[in-house]
């Protein structure tokens, strides 16, 4: 619990400088006030995602606050979107972010099959019971997908 609150503490602290840094950013831009209210959206969204990250125990719902987190970053992102380098970073980010997903999907339904369970503790029971080969493959698989993120 203490690990959990000081992450969302960091986190939270990181995401008011960042938005004390954006508003004097934003105030550039001549795009229409909608646009703007969809990039704070975004950005609380990703907030959101993130500290559902810190405090769920359940893969379903961490796969949720992943999807929350990575769709909200892709929306702040592309907020210059009339820019090509911006539209290919982007492009770039929502594909890799969802083959993370897809990755940590594979994981978290394969722990799901053997198990039963969606809690982070039915991880641990995969894993004791497992072969080698199938915990390699697993934390080769649930590497590549937190790498890929």
């Amino acid at each position: 619990m203490l690990l959990t609150t000081f992450f969302i503490v960091l986190t939270s602290f990181v995401f008011l400088v960042g938005a004390i840094y954006g508003v004097g950013y934003l105030k550039h831009y001549t795009a229409p006030v909608s646009l703007r209210v969809l990039h704070w959206i975004s950005y609380l969204a990703t907030l959101g995602g993130m500290i559902t990250l810190f405090t769920t125990t359940n893969m379903f719902y961490f796969l949720l606050g992943w999807e929350v987190m990575a769709i909200g970053s892709f929306v702040a992102v592309v907020f210059e979107s009339e820019k090509s380098e911006v539209m290919s970073a982007g492009m770039n980010y929502f594909i890799q972010s969802h083959v993370a997903v897809l990755m940590l999907t594979a994981c978290f339904a394969w722990v799901f099959s053997e198990t039963g369970s969606l809690h982070y503790s039915a991880i641990e029971e995969f894993l004791v019971n497992a072969s080698d080969k199938k915990v390699f493959l697993f934390m080769m698989l649930l590497v590549a997908g937190f790498g890929f993120k």
